[in-house]
């Protein structure tokens, strides 16, 4: 065997096509970049387009980047849909974005809006992102869905109670899809972030 064809063999993702959403920054950029590097293609998805595309571009051949807000349903199938047309497939679904609270005080001064925002994108982003993954994933028969949540999960007083309530939320969604979608070779899987 050759070296170069010991390195493409070594490729856990050769083949593969992703979708990574927050995909522009932090986690998702990190993901974005070892996905490409371990032979995926990739789709970058964010609201900061500029970064975004910014980095599909230093990434290079088959990384691209969609603007897409998660808390919208028509952006995230839209999402999925210009991916399976790109790409004929998609394998892999990272539900990776999520928003920190904008007032970081207790819940006696969380205001609703604030919880309703958090939830929109850290909860139903993942639900809306792993609804559409598994229209596409069930008719595959096969696929692996990604959440990521956060060591707040486990312990108590890490992060705010709205920003706690979405984490809390994306575990049990990745838990109830692990058992709805293992009879159609879906894997579901959630990573917990860990804090320093």
């Amino acid at each position: 065997m050759t070296g170069t064809s010991l390195v493409a063999s070594q490729k856990r993702l050769a083949g593969k096509v992703s979708i990574i959403t927050g995909g522009a920054s932090g986690i998702g950029a990190s993901a974005g970049q070892l996905f490409h590097e371990n032979g995926a293609k990739v789709v970058l998805a964010d609201i900061q387009d500029n970064l975004g595309q910014a980095l599909a571009q230093k990434l290079g051949e088959d990384v691209c980047y969609i603007h897409c807000d998660v808390s919208n349903e028509d952006e995230v199938s839209n999402l999925v849909d210009a991916t399976v047309k790109k790409y004929g497939k998609l394998d892999i679904m990272y539900n990776n974005a999520g928003i920190l609270d904008r007032s970081l005080g207790s819940i006696l001064d969380t205001p609703k809006s604030d919880l309703d925002r958090l939830i929109g994108v850290n909860l139903v982003g993942c639900f809306l992102g792993a609804k559409h993954a598994a229209r596409v994933m069930v008719t595959q028969g096969q696929g692996c869905i990604l959440f990521t949540a956060s060591a707040c999960t486990a312990i108590g007083g890490l992060a705010t109670p709205a920003y706690a309530v979405t984490k809390h939320g994306v575990v049990g969604l990745a838990k109830n899809l692990a058992a709805e979608l293992g009879q159609y070779g879906i894997r579901v899987n959630c990573h917990y972030k860990k804090m320093d």
